[in-house]
C-alpha cells in the first residue's frame, strides 16, 4: 500500500504558536487524557481519511503516547500506513494540533491501541490573534500588502488571511526570499474601501505550499508589531466585515 501524507496547514501557518517544551507538551497531553477528549486523527486528504480516538496513556520517559484503537478495519490500516498523521482537538475552547510520522499497533492491558512517539511540538491556538479570517481573492481592488524587499524593490502581494495579530501573504511566483524574524519597518496594507494603513511587520515563517487548485505558491506569515490604536481599530473593523460577509 502506498504511503500517503496529510496536507498540514495549521502547523506551518501558525509557527509562532508552537509549544516545544517537553514538560509543557506532556502536561497538555495528560490533560487531554484525563478529560477523555475526543481527537480527530487525519491520515490523508480523502473524505474518509480520518478516525476518532482518545489518549489512554502518556509516557515521556519511554517516548510514547498510546491512543484508543476502535477496530475500524481499513481505516486503521490506512492510518498505520500513513507517512504522517495530524491529530486535532479542542480543550477548554483551545485548538490543539500535533503530528506523528510513525504510528504502530500495540496493546495496553490486552486492548488494541495505537502507539506514537511523543510529539516534538504542539500547536496551541488560545488567543483571538491566532484565528485569522480568510481574505477572498478579488479580481478588482484586492487586499494587498506592499513593502520594500532586501534588494530595495517594492513588492505588492495579495493577502490570504488576516487577524488583529498578523497576516499571511502569497507570492504567486515563489521568488521573494525573506528570513524568519526579519522586520519590515514600513509595510502598506491596502484594505479596499477602508483605505490604507502603514505598519511594521515581523516575518514569522515563509514556505512553499500547494493551493486547493493545485497551484504552487509561497506563503509569507507575518506578525504585526507596534500597532497604534487607530490602526488596530481599522483592522478590527475590516476583520469584522470579512466575518460578516463570510456568514451571509
Amino acid at each position: 500500500m502506498g504511503r500517503q501524507a496529510v496536507r498540514l496547514i495549521g502547523l506551518n501557518a501558525y509557527a509562532d504558536y508552537l509549544v516545544k517544551s517537553p514538560v509543557e507538551i506532556t502536561s497538555v497531553l495528560r490533560s487531554l487524557q484525563k478529560g477523555a477528549r475526543q481527537i480527530s486523527a487525519y491520515f490523508d486528504d480523502s473524505p474518509s481519511g480520518f478516525l476518532a480516538t482518545t489518549i489512554v496513556h502518556v509516557d515521556p520517559k519511554k517516548n510514547m503516547v498510546l491512543l484508543e484503537r476502535r477496530e475500524n478495519g481499513s481505516a486503521d490500516d490506512r492510518m498505520l500506513d500513513a507517512s504522517e498523521v495530524l491529530f486535532d482537538t479542542k480543550h477548554n475552547n483551545v485548538t490543539l494540533q500535533f503530528t506523528a510520522d510513525s504510528i504502530q499497533p500495540a496493546r495496553m492491558q490486552g486492548e488494541p491501541v495505537f502507539l506514537i512517539p511523543m510529539p516534538r511540538e504542539l500547536l496551541r491556538l488560545q488567543r483571538r490573534q491566532a484565528f485569522r479570517a480568510p481574505v477572498p481573492r478579488a479580481s478588482e481592488d484586492p487586499v494587498t500588502c506592499s513593502f520594500t524587499d532586501r534588494h530595495g524593490d517594492i513588492q505588492t502581494l495579495p493577502v490570504q488571511d488576516i487577524s488583529i495579530g498578523g497576516l499571511g501573504m502569497l507570492d504567486d511566483q515563489c521568488e521573494i526570499e525573506v528570513e524568519p524574524h526579519t522586520t519590515i519597518p514600513e509595510a502598506t496594507l491596502h484594505l479596499q474601501e477602508m483605505g490604507e494603513v502603514t505598519l511594521e511587520l515581523e516575518v514569522r515563517n515563509s514556505f512553499d505550499t500547494t493551493l486547493m487548485n493545485g497551484r504552487e505558491v509561497r506563503r509569507i506569515g507575518c506578525r504585526f508589531t507596534r500597532l497604534n490604536n487607530a490602526t488596530e481599530a481599522t483592522l478590527q473593523r475590516f476583520i469584522h466585515r470579512l466575518e460578516t460577509e463570510a456568514r451571509s
